[in-house]
């Protein structure tokens, strides 16, 4: 009897360990990393020029163009506007995040844009992404922006 529990207690014994947390690791892959390259400054920097859109339409709301200078400096000009210098927030992966403003709104007569925060991602000659823009009433516009570099 004891010769016959032996093999079904290392059974029971293996069928244990391999459930446990350490048998449960992820697989080691073999072969070069798919590292995504981070983007750089010097990717950015330029004048990207295109337009501004609502976020639920193909409506532009107006042109735009987003300046990158060194060291980490950012301006946006709008036409016939001075330009506004932009404060950066981050850059990672495919994507630079910063906001701007205040300035006089463009589609809201007698008000003041806050402030507009801005995600774009970087793709060759293009940058795509969205925006949100905060005005001085508590009202807000969401949107995106096309850009090519110029």
């Amino acid at each position: 009897m004891r010769f016959a529990l032996a093999p079904a207690l290392i059974a029971l014994n293996a069928l244990a360990l391999s459930t446990s947390p350490l048998a449960a690791q992820a697989p080691v892959q073999s072969g070069t990393s798919h590292q995504t390259k981070s983007i750089a400054w010097s990717d950015l920097t330029g004048v990207w020029s295109g337009r501004s859109l609502r976020a639920t339409s193909d409506s532009v709301i107006t042109l735009i163009a987003v300046h990158f200078s060194s060291p980490n400096k950012i301006s946006v000009t709008y036409p016939n506007r001075a330009p506004i210098m932009g404060r950066l927030i981050s850059t990672g992966g495919d994507s630079v995040v910063f906001d701007y403003g205040p300035y006089e709104s463009l589609t809201r007569a007698k008000h003041t844009v806050a402030s507009v925060h801005n995600v774009l991602h970087l793709k060759g000659k293009r940058m795509t992404g969205g925006f949100i823009a905060k005005f001085d009433d508590g009202q807000s516009l969401t949107g995106r922006l096309e850009l090519a570099r110029k």
